[in-house]
């Protein structure tokens, strides 16, 4: 009887096991098949649990021999899958460096802090939120989740950035820009089908950075909705493309932030790019959740990479880095932009 349910329970695992790993590799066909993009999300998850799987079958009590041999051969798949996918997102982040200061020197290239912070809708918390901001002491801040009548009284924040454009109603559109400069041609859109399960998802905040002795910058900021429905994301992030690929003539110079809800690792946000016509430098960031979300009452590791920067090709950054804070479910994320003279 024993002998029979320690076979049964090896067959379950081997069983969950192939089922995981036919995921993670169905998830390369995402670049053709939207529907399987979804499961990229989740490739650094498959990755951790396919390497401490494979571990664990040096250590575990299979009944037959042949189980364990099996087993360690299945889990080939998701590593290699998720290394196709994660590999080049570690060695950008790797190998990407800062502007040099002989090149800043050089090109009279002038510094901007750039900030882009999902600070989670249920934050009341004032103090933090005006701690965390002028603790990195960005020159621009990209705000998500944020009620600006619930911070409508912070001093502080107020005289670092005299220059604030919002939504106008925070109910259906929860985005700020918060700049050191003047906000010029502010617009607001709706990506995509109005209406959906979360009304202030799809929603774009866009203004014109004038910072004095450089060029201006075109900044979006973007809170996009979930993977799913795949037929609102996909409508979503292809009016995004087109509103800047359209711009570009009119503002050359451009910057899209935000909370994307979608993995760097995923297909759909690097297709996204190449049809605005930008680059994504935000490499390999887990930024959800953060130590203060709890997802169903555990404290998981941050495993998402949802919010990203994307950057015109001929503007120069440093790397984008994930950033500190007190409060929020996601971690906010920074760099530093070289806006060419004027």
């Amino acid at each position: 009887m024993l002998q029979s349910f320690r076979a049964l329970l090896d067959i379950a695992i081997l069983i969950g096991v192939s089922i995981g790993s036919l995921l993670s590799f169905a998830g390369l066909l995402g670049a053709f098949v939207p529907a399987f993009d979804l499961l990229n999300h989740f490739q650094l998850l498959f990755f951790w649990i396919a390497c401490v799987a494979y571990f664990a079958t040096f250590f575990w009590p299979f009944y037959y021999p042949s189980f364990k041999r099996f087993g360690r051969l299945v889990l080939i798949i998701p590593l290699v899958s998720s290394s196709f996918l994660l590999g080049p997102e570690v060695f950008k982040k790797v190998t990407t460096r800062g502007v040099a200061d002989a090149t800043v020197k050089a090109q009279q290239l002038q510094p901007v802090r750039l900030m882009s912070f999902n600070i989670y809708l249920g934050t009341w918390d004032a103090g933090a939120l005006t701690n965390t901001i002028l603790k990195h002491h960005p020159a621009i801040v990209s705000l998500q989740e944020y009620a600006p009548k619930r911070f409508k009284r912070l001093p502080d924040l107020k005289k670092a950035y005299p220059y604030q454009a919002h939504c106008q109603t925070w109910r259906r559109c929860t985005l700020a820009i918060l700049s050191e400069h003047p906000l010029m041609n502010i617009k607001r859109y709706q990506l995509g089908p109005e209406g959906g399960s979360n009304p202030m998802h799809g929603k774009m905040l866009a203004a014109t950075v004038q910072i004095k002795g450089s060029l201006p910058i075109r900044l979006y900021n973007v809170h996009l909705g979930w993977p799913m429905p795949i037929a609102t994301k996909r409508a979503q992030l292809a009016q995004l493309a087109q509103i800047v690929r359209t711009e570009a003539a009119e503002f050359p110079n451009q910057v899209v932030t935000g909370d994307f809800n979608s993995s760097g690792w995923a297909f759909a946000i690097d297709q996204t790019s190449d049809l605005a016509g930008l680059e994504r430098r935000s490499y390999f960031l887990t930024t959800f959740p953060s130590p203060h979300s709890r997802i169903k009452g555990m404290l998981l590791p941050a495993f998402l990479s949802l919010d990203h920067m994307l950057f015109s090709p001929t503007l120069k950054t440093d790397p984008v880095v994930r950033a500190s804070a007190t409060f929020g479910d996601h971690y906010p994320i920074i760099t530093n932009l070289f806006l060419p003279p004027q």
